[in-house]
Parts: C-alpha cells; structure tokens; sequence
C-alpha cells in the first residue's frame, strides 16, 4: 500500500513538472516572437520600410518617398536636357537644332523652377548637379562635333523625352495635387518636344 502511494506521488510531481517546463517553453516562444518582430520593426534605415512577418512591403514607397524620389529625379533629367541644349546651342550645324536647343534651356528652365517651388513647400530636395551616369553621357556629347554631334544629341533627346513622359504619365494620377497639377502642365511640353526633334531627325536622313 506504501509503495502505491508513493509512486502515486511520483507521478503528481512529474506530471506538475512536465506542466512547469511546458509553460516556461510558450513563455520563451512569445518572448522570442517579439523580439524578432521589434528588430523588424526598428530596423529601417532612412525611412525605408521593413516587412515584418505576414506582411510584405517589398519595392513600396510612402507617398512622401515617392513624390520626394519623383522631385529629385525629374529635376536631375530638367538639368541634364538644358546642358544638351546649351551645347546644342554652341556646335549643332543647322538652324533647326540650335533653335531646339535654345528651346530646350528656355522650357527646362521654366520646368525646374516649378519643381523648386514645389520642393520648397514639401521641404524636398531638388537635384542640382547630375549622378554619375548623366555625368558621363553629358561627358560623351562634349566629345563630338559636326554631323557626329548632331546624329548623338538627336538620339539622346528622344530617349530622354520618351523616358520623360513615360515619368509625367505616371504622375498625372498622383494623389498628390502639386505633383498632379506639374506633370499635367507639363506633359503636353514634354511631348511637344519629342515631336519636334523627330520631325528634324527625320529632315536630316
């Protein structure tokens, strides 16, 4: 009968024991989950988002980031078409792509000054020299002349307009209404001049 009872105690302590470890075990597992999703949570680096488990923000940007990327980019495309232009002004050989280049510091400059203005109420910043890749395709230009030039400015101004409107349409639909209002102002320009430097690309075949 002792021994009964003693085994029967046995097996209260183990079972109290196995219900202790049990607890302790989930204790640890919330603990850990936290921990993991604070690190998640604090470990964005210059207001870039993180996903935390269940979510997934992969490629997005805040509306802020976005019309802050939208500024800086589009102003950096507003300089670089305005340096074509000054040097289309100085070593094109015809008429009509002096007068394009005339045109392009004319328009570019009116375009960045919006672009200030709207950077300046959002206390964004707008690019004021080029990145390292218009750096260099602006190098490039610097080296030809004559007829060489010309053929690579014609070609440059293209790409930069088509890749221009392709931006501009996008931010037509901005839900913000300073972005909005810019690139419908200036959408019709954009393509206006796309449609003139074709019209002379197609004057010098």
């Amino acid at each position: 009968m002792k021994n009964v009872i003693i085994l029967i105690n046995m097996c209260i302590v183990l079972l109290v024991m196995s219900i202790a470890t049990v607890r302790e075990s989930s204790t640890a597992s919330v603990a850990d989950a936290s921990s993991v999703k604070q690190v998640s949570l604090s470990s964005g680096v210059s207001g870039k988002m993180f996903p935390v488990s269940g979510t997934s923000t992969e490629g997005a940007f805040t509306p802020s980031n976005s019309i802050a990327e939208f500024v800086f980019d589009i102003s950096e495309a507003r300089i670089m078409d305005r340096e074509e232009g000054r040097l289309a002004e100085q070593r094109a050989t015809s008429r009509a792509l002096k007068d394009y280049g005339a045109l392009m510091v004319k328009d570019q400059t009116n375009m960045l000054k919006d672009l200030s203005s709207i950077a300046n109420r959002k206390k964004l910043t707008v690019a004021t020299v080029l990145g390292e890749q218009k750096t260099d395709g602006l190098s490039d230009l610097h080296q030809l002349h004559g007829k060489n030039f010309d053929k690579k400015f014609v070609k440059m101004m293209i790409i930069d307009h088509k890749r221009d409107i392709k931006t501009l349409e996008k931010a037509t639909t901005s839900k913000d209404a300073d972005i909005q209002v810019f690139a419908t102002k200036y959408l019709p320009v954009v393509k206006s001049h796309l449609a003139k430097i074709q019209t002379i690309r197609e004057s010098m075949d």
